[in-house]
Parts: structure tokens; sequence; C-alpha cells
């Protein structure tokens, strides 16, 4: 903060004489040791974008149902081994659908439905979790910048509007000098 404070004290005072670079120099550091403190406050009060997707409740209810199908599968599928086991495979028919037994493709079709949900909300999660990060960046910069023109900017601001009110004193008395502007000194759009 302090190396920033300096940074935009000279770059504001550039070519101006003393007294202005230390009095701008002055007045950026006069709030710098409280500028931590100022910047923990703000971010910490930053309301950030993190509410849950409301597309996670049907993805969540699609993956229960995918587990509950294949878990259905797996149970028919034991009873079947342990029927087997006992020799009484022949005596319970097993429905098959397009030569597939029915618990093989619950168990199959369950798996399978609940890695493509998975697979699909990675893909929306990540697309999500770029759009608030990109919104909690705006809101954090911004944040940032209030304090940094509040606690900095806005003392080196007074610093030079001191200056300029005493060129067009001067200039008012007969002297030639010329009012400058911290936007315009260290070369940022107003």
């Amino acid at each position: 903060a302090e190396s920033a404070a300096l940074a935009l004290a000279a770059a504001a005072t550039a070519g101006l004489p003393e007294p202005w670079p230390g009095r701008a120099r002055d007045a950026a550091l006069a709030a710098v040791d409280d500028v931590e403190d100022a910047l923990d406050r703000a971010v910490a009060g930053a309301e950030l974008p993190m509410r849950r997707p409301r597309w996670w409740s049907a993805a969540n209810a699609v993956q229960r149902v995918g587990a509950a199908v294949a878990l259905a599968g797996l149970a028919w599928l034991l009873v079947l081994v342990g029927l087997a086991f006992l020799r009484l495979d022949d005596v319970v028919p097993l429905p098959e659908v397009e030569g597939v037994p029915v618990p093989t493709a619950l168990l199959l079709g369950g798996v399978a439905l609940g890695l493509l949900v998975s697979l699909v909300a990675r893909i929306a999660n990540r697309a999500s979790a770029r759009r608030r990060a990109r919104s909690a960046e705006r809101i954090l910069r911004r944040r940032v910048a209030d304090v940094a023109d509040r606690d900095v900017a806005a003392p080196v601001q007074a610093e030079l509007d001191a200056h300029d009110a005493l060129c067009r004193a001067l200039a008012a008395a007969g002297s030639e000098s010329r009012p400058r502007r911290l936007r315009e000194r260290i070369g940022t759009a107003p």
C-alpha cells in the first residue's frame, strides 16, 4: 500500500516544484496505516454472489433416481446370484428387454445416468463458477478502488487542488501557471 501510494504521489506531482511533491507524498502516506484495515473491512463487507444455482436441485434429484435404479438392478442381480447358488434359478423367470436382462439394464442404465448427469453438472458448474468469479472480482475491485480513492487519491487530489488554486491566484496576479488534475497527471481517464 505504501509503495502504491508513493507511486501515485510521484506520478501526480511529476514536474511540479517543491513543496508540492513532498506535500502530495505526505498526503498519500497519511492514511496508509489505516488502508489495510479499510481494505479488510471493504472485502469482508462485500456481498458476493454465493447462492446455489437453481438447477442443482433437479440434477441432485436425477442423480438420486439414477442411484436408486442402479441399486435396484444390483439388488435384483444379487438375488439372482443367491437363487443360482441355491439352484433355484429355474423357478424365477428373468425378464428381458430386447435381449438384455432387466436387472442388468437397470444397473447399467442407473450408472450411465449418474455418470451423464455428473458430466453435464461439471460443465455447467465450471461455467457458473467463472461467471460468479467475474462478478465477485468486479465487486471486490470496485470496493478496493473506493478505499484507494478515499484514503489515498483524495488527499493527493486535495494537494493538487491547493496547487491549482495557487496557480489560479498567481495567474490572476499575472503569473503563468497551469492547474493540473490528478487523473491528467498520472495519465488515466476521468
